[in-house]
């Protein structure tokens, strides 16, 4: 259920996301699923153009997941925050970059917490993100100063 609202929203069938939405909620006094509730908010708040109700839902996911037993869960949450922040343009490739190595560097220290294949997975997709908005940056501006009118295929 979960996968499939992600699934949805990511792929911008947004209204579809929301109608899947009250099946999630339905979960919600669980601790267990309470994170992914809020983190299900946040995405769609985030895709409808809604940055600060996104943030919101995202901080109030990260929260929640440090009191599940599942000790990978608040960077997980933590790291789908940034992609949106990315997405919607709100925050620096170099800010990203730099949250990212702060996020790794706090977790180096932690005990007994390995790195999920979804922090894994998602930090490189964030990186790539950055690098081809670097790029694209970087060719519009070198055209942009000949003069030229620039072509974007």
């Amino acid at each position: 259920m979960e996968i499939a609202l992600v699934a949805l929203a990511s792929s911008g069938r947004v209204a579809e996301a929301v109608k899947v939405l009250p099946k999630l909620e339905a979960f919600e006094s669980n601790p267990a699923i309470k994170p992914f509730v809020l983190a299900a908010r946040g995405l769609i708040a985030f895709r409808q153009g809604n940055t600060d109700k996104g943030r919101y839902c995202y901080m109030a996911a990260i929260d929640a997941s440090r009191l599940s037993p599942l000790p990978t869960l608040a960077r997980n949450a933590a790291i789908y925050w940034l992609e949106q922040e990315l997405f919607a343009g709100t925050i620096s490739p170099t800010d990203a970059q730099d949250f990212i190595r702060r996020l790794d560097e706090a977790y180096a220290t932690k005990r007994n917490v390995e790195t999920s294949v979804v922090w894994t997975a998602r930090k490189k997709t964030i990186l790539n993100l950055m690098r081809m908005t670097e790029m694209r940056l970087d060719v519009m501006s070198r055209f942009s100063n000949t003069g030229r009118p620039l072509q974007l295929i």
